[in-house]
């Protein structure tokens, strides 16, 4: 199978709007100044046993908790949903007296004002199929282009996938889009899903009829007639590509869109 299977003939289904980037909250804590450490170990769970259940290497859970390496928003969602906490919980020190941590307030729903329904729980490691296909990437040299490869092995298959033929994972390379997305963070793609402004793609283009395929993950901002335009987070930019060369922009799969959380 080659990697330009997934995206020759795919549409393009987006809305023309613009989004403003949003301004840093100085009431939010900052995600280095975590307790992940603590927090995993009143959990009961060793480095091995947490790197699993998120499908990552211990290292990358050794650098985080000893503050070299700041998670990303996705990292903290995984983790705080294993151990079984929210991840502001993991932004704290653990209750001293051992009591469960206290329950955030629920939210709203934006139509009716009343609290949302509870989150199903993240299903077994089972239940999950080892089926979808990982795609390999190798670095490339522009704005974060990397290039994606044949199948080169098979992670599991998160709930909101199953039955989706041509959907597949990759590892994030390069930084071009840290903090959303570091070095090494698996990400789930859904190429029939509606690219809405403000979701994270896997955008492909190509300068010429006859030129290789060039893959980037990038948010999507908006579109017109004859442009494309995206935003990348590090250095942070807005790049605009003619839409003629856009050949495929697949939906990144977020946590609460894979697990319904």
């Amino acid at each position: 199978m080659n990697a330009s299977d997934f995206f020759e003939g795919s549409s393009i289904l987006c809305l023309d709007m613009t989004t403003k980037p949003k301004s840093p909250d100085p009431a939010v804590p900052d995600p280095g100044a975590h307790h992940i450490r603590a927090w995993r170990r009143r959990a009961g769970l060793k480095q091995t046993a947490l790197a699993e259940a998120i499908s990552r290497d211990i290292a990358v859970i050794s650098r985080i908790e000893n503050h070299q390496q700041e998670p990303s928003e996705q990292m903290l969602a995984s983790i705080a949903a294993r151990i079984g906490v929210t991840p502001a919980d993991l932004l704290r020190p653990p209750p001293a007296d051992g009591a469960p941590p206290r329950k955030s307030r629920p939210a709203l729903t934006p139509s009716t004002g009343r609290p949302a329904p509870d989150a199903p729980p993240i299903p077994p490691r089972s239940s999950m199929p080892l089926d979808l296909p990982l795609l390999g990437t190798a670095a490339g040299s522009f704005n974060g282009e990397f290039i994606l490869q044949e199948t080169v092995d098979y992670v599991r298959r998160p709930p909101a996938l199953a039955g989706t033929a041509q959907a597949y994972a990759i590892e994030v390379t390069g930084d071009s889009m840290a903090p959303r997305f570091e070095e090494g963070d698996l990400v789930f793609v859904h190429p029939g899903r509606r690219v809405l402004v403000g979701d994270d793609i896997i955008l492909q283009t190509r300068n010429g009829e006859h030129d290789e395929l060039q893959t980037f993950i990038k948010r999507f901002v908006r579109q017109d007639a004859d442009t494309v335009t995206v935003r990348q987070f590090n250095p942070p930019q807005d790049i605009t590509w003619e839409r003629r060369f856009v050949v495929a922009m697949h939906r990144v799969m977020s946590l609460r869109d894979c697990f319904g959380i």
